[in-house]
């Protein structure tokens, strides 16, 4: 999990937006609330 976050972080501060078709959220630096939702979503993956 800790690769998957690092490397969407990465991507990120590129300027390039991380969207998840499954789960039809986008993670950009500016959302919270979807950096939230990211986190909890690789949590729950790993269980």
């Amino acid at each position: 999990m800790e690769d998957l976050i690092s490397i969407v972080n990465l991507v990120n501060e590129r300027g390039v937006s991380f969207h998840s078709l499954q789960e039809n959220i986008t993670m950009h630096k500016s959302n919270s609330a979807c950096q939230l939702m990211f986190h909890l979503f690789a949590a729950f993956a790993e269980l």
